[in-house]
C-alpha cells in the first residue's frame, strides 16, 4: 500500500470513528428531545464527499451523470436532470414548457391548477413565466387535490395540472391521468415530499410529463441542497440541460446538430437559448448516490414511526384526524400530519405547546392555504371555491416528526405525551 493509500485509510477510519460516536441514536427519558429532522449523513456520505474533494474535481461531471441515471432508473423514468435545488427543478421544468423551443409552448396568461397546500416554489415559477396559478382545495383526510376540485377549476386557458403528493401521500394518479387526457392537459408531479412513494406499485413522478424532486437537507434523500427532474421526453430533457447552464449546449447528449447549425460559432462556447446557472456539483452527486442506495431503509424507518403514531392516536379519532393514505398508495411519510377537529375541547396551539414542552418538535403543514399568504396578494392568480379544507389545515393542523433517528422509545414518548394531553382535556380513549 502506498503512502497516499495509507493516509486515505487513516482518514476513512477517523471519519468512521467520529461518525459512529456522534450519530448514535439516543433518547433520554429524563431529558427527552424528539427533533423535527434527523442528521441525514453517516460516515458513508462523508467519506464519499472527502474522496471527491481529494480528487480535485468537484464540478458537475461524471458523478452527476451517474446520479441522474441511477435516479431515473429507480423512478421508472428515462431521463434525470440533477440541479442545485428542488425549487430550481421546478423553475427549469416550467421555463422549458414556456420556452419557444418547446412544442406547443405555454403562453403568458395560460393557467396551471395547483393545490392550496402547495409550497411556494411550486407557484413562483408559474408567476415568473407569466402563467396564472389556479388554486383549488384539498381533501380533508388525504390532504391531496381531487379531480372534482380540478374539474371545477377548468377554463379555456387551462393548460396543466400540477399535482402535489402532500407529505408523501400519493394522489389518485390514474384519475388525474384520465382527466388530463380528456382535456388535453399536461400533468406535472411535485414529489418534493414524496421521494420513494408509489401509486399502484409505480413510483410517483413517473406518471406525468415531468416529476420534480427536492434533495434538501431534511428530505428523504439529501444532497445538502439539490433537486431532480425526471421525464421520458428526450427533447425536453435536452432543453432543460441547456437552460440549466446559461443556454449552453455543452451538456446535451448530442451537441453536433447545434454545432452544424451554427458553424460560424466556436463550438466550445455555443449558447443557443436563454438560461440560468442551476448546475449542481459532483460533490453533491456522490452524496446523493450513497443516499439513493439507502432510500428504502429510510422509507422503512418512516413507516415504522408513522405506524406507531397511527396505532397510538387511533383511539382519538373523534377529536383529531390523521392523514389517510390514498387507496393503492405507498406513503413516504415526510411527516405525520394531524388536524384538530372542530368539536375538540382544545386548540391545536395548546397541543403543539404541550408537545414542545415535552421535547417534541412540531411543524405546520406546508405553508397552509397559500392563497392566504401575504405575498400572494401581489401576483395574478385565481381561486376556485372557499378552500375550506386548506384553511382548516392552516389554522388547526400540525405535523409530528418522522425520520430515521426516532427510536421506538422516542416514538412511544410522542404518543404518550399526546395521550397525557388528551387525558388532561377530558378526552377518553
Amino acid at each position: 500500500m502506498s503512502m497516499q493509500d495509507q493516509q486515505l485509510e487513516q482518514v476513512r477510519q477517523a471519519i468512521e470513528g467520529f461518525c459512529h460516536n456522534r450519530h448514535k441514536p439516543s433518547f433520554e427519558p429524563h431529558n427527552p428531545m424528539v427533533e423535527a429532522y434527523a442528521e441525514p449523513y453517516s460516515s458513508d456520505e462523508v467519506i464519499a464527499a472527502v474522496n471527491c474533494l481529494l480528487s480535485g474535481d468537484v464540478r458537475m461531471g461524471g458523478e452527476t451523470a451517474g446520479l441522474e441515471h441511477d435516479f431515473a432508473t429507480r423512478s421508472n423514468s428515462q431521463y434525470g436532470l440533477f440541479c442545485n435545488s428542488g425549487a430550481s427543478a421546478k423553475q427549469l421544468c416550467i421555463s422549458a414548457l414556456c420556452n419557444p423551443k418547446s412544442d406547443n409552448a405555454l403562453q403568458p396568461g395560460d393557467e396551471v391548477i395547483v393545490s392550496a397546500l402547495a409550497w411556494p416554489s411550486t407557484v413562483w415559477p408559474l408567476i415568473q413565466n407569466q402563467l396564472v396559478p389556479v388554486v383549488v382545495d384539498v381533501q380533508a383526510d388525504t390532504l391531496n387535490m381531487t379531480t372534482r376540485s380540478v374539474e371545477a377549476a377548468l377554463s379555456p386557458r387551462t393548460r396543466a395540472v400540477f399535482l402535489a403528493h402532500q407529505y408523501g401521500n400519493p394522489c389518485e394518479v390514474d384519475a388525474f391521468i384520465e382527466l388530463c387526457k380528456r382535456h388535453e392537459l399536461t400533468l406535472l408531479e411535485d414529489c418534493s415530499e414524496a421521494n420513494g412513494a408509489r401509486y399502484r406499485d409505480q413510483p410517483v413522478g413517473s406518471f406525468g410529463a415531468f416529476g420534480l424532486f427536492s434533495f434538501y437537507h431534511a428530505h428523504h434523500l439529501s444532497t445538502i441542497e439539490g433537486g431532480m427532474v425526471i421525464t421520458r421526453n428526450a427533447k425536453m430533457d435536452d432543453l432543460m440541460r441547456i437552460l440549466r447552464a446559461h443556454g449552453w449546449v455543452r451538456d446535451v447528449r448530442d451537441p453536433e446538430p447545434y454545432i452544424s447549425r451554427h458553424a460560424e460559432m466556436d463550438p466550445q462556447f455555443l449558447f443557443v437559448n436563454q438560461g440560468y446557472n442551476m448546475r449542481p456539483t459532483d460533490l453533491q452527486a456522490v452524496m446523493g448516490r450513497v443516499q439513493l442506495g439507502k432510500l428504502q431503509q429510510v422509507l422503512d424507518d418512516h413507516h415504522r414511526v408513522a405506524a406507531r403514531y397511527a396505532e397510538g392516536l387511533n383511539p382519538y379519532a373523534e377529536v383529531i384526524t390523521c392523514q389517510r393514505t390514498t387507496e393503492g398508495g405507498y406513503h413516504a411519510w415526510f411527516g405525520f400530519p394531524l388536524t384538530v377537529n372542530e368539536d375538540a375541547p382544545f386548540e391545536v396551539g395548546a397541543l403543539r405547546q404541550y408537545l414542545q414542552d415535552a421535547g417534541v418538535e412540531c411543524r405546520p403543514i406546508s405553508c397552509g392555504n397559500i392563497a392566504r399568504q401575504p405575498g400572494f396578494k401581489y401576483v395574478p392568480h385565481r381561486v376556485v371555491g372557499a378552500l375550506t379544507n386548506a384553511t382548516r389545515v392552516m389554522y388547526h393542523s400540525l405535523s409530528l416528526p418522522v425520520h430515521k433517528g426516532i427510536s421506538s422509545e422516542a416514538a412511544d414518548h410522542v404518543v404518550r405525551t399526546i395521550q397525557q394531553f388528551m387525558q388532561a382535556h377530558g378526552v377518553k380513549r
